[in-house]
């Protein structure tokens, strides 16, 4: 397999940054540097998840 190239929406990169608010006014974390941590954990996971999936060729995009 290739390399993965991840882009994310505007909308993913706002969701997220609102989740690090979210889980900081909920006191999910008692700090904003650590709900910031735990979205960039995410960010991090996200192409290690893509790489354990299954994936099958597409004779659309061939």
């Amino acid at each position: 397999m290739g390399e993965i190239k991840i882009i994310y929406t505007p909308d993913v990169i706002r969701s997220l940054d609102d989740l690090v608010v979210v889980l900081y006014k909920k006191e999910y974390f008692g700090f904003v540097e650590s709900a910031e941590n735990y979205v960039l954990d995410i960010y991090d996971a996200v192409p290690e998840r893509l790489k354990k999936t299954t994936h099958k060729k597409n004779s659309q995009f061939n």
